[in-house]
């Protein structure tokens, strides 16, 4: 059973894996942030709860978070991969799976960079202030 992200107090799992991982976050908004991603990561790899999920061998669960990036990169951005990625990571620490996490990240698109590039150069500051001191000056 996948659980959904409704967080009332009856309507959480008492699966040990789960506990763990849901009291490891320290923020609630985080917490359902992280649960929604896991529950698309389970869906994925057709997993039904969290303790199953724990139980899946290391050499198994690398190969599914591997199929999962690439699986993702057909869908979402390169900017948007840190958040699902980081729901895996703390579900798995949590419940002692060690990955090789350098590899997976190997496979992840690089991020892009929204702001254009390079810093603003002296001349480019220059030639704005410029033209805002010119469209602000009053007319005679």
């Amino acid at each position: 059973m996948v659980i959904t992200h409704s967080f009332h107090k009856n309507s959480m799992p008492t699966q040990q894996s789960f506990l763990l991982f849901e009291n490891s976050i320290k923020s609630e908004s985080t917490r359902k942030t992280y649960v929604y991603h896991l529950n698309k990561f389970m869906t994925f790899v057709q997993i039904d709860d969290f303790d199953s999920l724990a139980s899946v061998e290391s050499e198994k669960m690398q190969i599914m978070v591997e199929d999962y990036v690439m699986y993702l990169k057909k869908s979402k951005t390169a900017n948007s991969f840190t958040v699902p990625m980081s729901a895996i990571k703390a579900f798995l620490d949590c419940n002692d799976i060690d990955l090789r996490w350098k590899k997976i990240m190997r496979l992840m698109p690089a991020r892009i960079k929204k702001t254009g590039g390079e810093a603003w150069t002296t001349n480019e500051i220059a030639k704005m202030l410029s033209q805002f001191n010119k469209s602000t000056k009053p007319s005679d």
